[in-house]
C-alpha cells in the first residue's frame, strides 16, 4: 500500500517546503504543545456519503459544523467523523491527516483564518512529521475552498 504521506510528496515535487520530524502527534492538542507557534493548524476529516472532507483549522479553533453543513449544502446530521480504518485503508497515521487530498474523493475545505498567515504548519500524513509550507502555495496544491468554518 502506497502511504498517504509518499502521495503527497509526489504533489509537492516543485513546491518549496520543510518536514519537520518531532515526537508522535496524535491530537491538535499535542501539536500544540510541540509547535507553540500560531500558525500550527490542524486537519479533521468528515464524511458525507462517497466524499471526504478534509478540513482545515487553527489548532486551538473549533470547528462550526452548522457553517460547514452551510456551506456544503447538505443537513448538520449528514457529516460523520471519518472512521480511523477508512482513513487507515489509504494510508494515514492515526492523527495525522493534513489538508492536501491524496485521491478525487478528497476535498479540502480551509478556515479562512489561514490567510493571517504566510506559512502554515500542517499534518501530511506521518504522525512523526509535519509539513511547513507557504500558505500560497498550500491552497494552489490543495485546491482548497477558503470559507469562514470556525465558532
Amino acid at each position: 500500500m502506497t502511504r498517504a504521506y509518499d502521495l503527497i510528496l509526489k504533489k509537492l515535487d516543485k513546491i518549496t517546503y520543510e518536514i519537520i520530524e518531532h515526537q508522535k502527534i496524535t491530537n491538535a492538542e499535542e501539536g500544540l504543545e510541540i509547535f507553540k507557534e500560531k500558525n500550527c493548524f490542524k486537519t479533521l476529516a468528515f464524511q458525507n456519503k462517497d466524499t471526504i472532507y478534509l478540513v482545515l483549522l487553527q489548532a486551538d479553533d473549533k470547528l462550526d459544523y452548522k457553517k460547514l453543513a452551510n456551506y456544503l449544502e447538505i443537513n448538520r446530521s449528514n457529516i460523520k467523523k471519518v472512521d480511523i480504518s477508512l482513513l487507515e485503508k489509504y494510508g494515514y497515521d492515526y492523527g495525522s491527516v493534513g489538508p492536501i487530498p491524496i485521491n478525487s474523493k478528497m476535498i479540502s475545505i480551509i478556515d479562512n483564518r489561514v490567510l493571517e498567515y504566510e506559512e502554515i504548519i500542517c499534518g501530511i500524513g506521518i504522525n512523526t512529521k509535519s509539513l511547513k509550507i507557504k500558505t500560497n502555495d498550500l491552497l494552489k496544491i490543495s485546491e482548497g475552498n477558503i470559507v469562514e468554518i470556525r465558532r
